[in-house]
């Protein structure tokens, strides 16, 4: 049995394959380590050190969240506080002293405008420290200090 140069080649090739590769070792190892560095090792000290301080940092996450969650209650405590009790009580007080009696000249509600107190307004614009919420054909919805109040045409 003899064999032809193709299946003599496919025999023998990977054998010196495997001789170029073990001859070549230490050129080959020193190339792969300059093109892909290896990672480098850390002391297992300096790991649980790093462990134990996230383990830490976790513990204290849900301190940190409620103590949060207190603070932004707090902040809406201050704010309904501010808004309910200390606004309206400085506007009762200006109130008694600052009294805007509002007239209704005239209302074109096909044109969200009127006119109140000789001037012209539209829905959303404000008058005197008063926002323009409604247009009606005969009457104007004002938010002021003291609350919503309806304007009629001809009162």
């Amino acid at each position: 049995m003899y064999l032809n140069n193709y299946q003599l080649i496919k025999l023998v090739l990977p054998f010196l394959f495997v001789a170029s590769v073990l001859y070549f070792q230490q050129n080959i190892t020193n190339y792969l380590q300059q093109t892909f560095p290896t990672v480098e090792q850390y002391p297992l000290n300096n790991i649980n050190l790093k462990t134990r301080f996230y383990r830490d940092i976790e513990n204290y996450i849900p301190k940190y969240e409620k103590s949060s969650i207190d603070f932004l209650n707090d902040q809406k405590q201050i704010s309904w506080i501010c808004e309910n009790v200390l606004y309206h009580t400085a506007n009762k007080q200006i109130k008694h002293k600052y009294q805007l009696k509002w007239r209704l000249s005239a209302v074109f509600a096909k044109y969200n405008t009127a006119i109140i107190n000789s001037e012209i307004v539209h829905q959303g614009s404000h008058i005197k420290d008063a926002k323009i919420i409604k247009i009606k054909k005969n009457s104007v919805l004002i938010k002021t200090f003291e609350g919503l109040k309806w304007v009629y045409l001809f009162h």
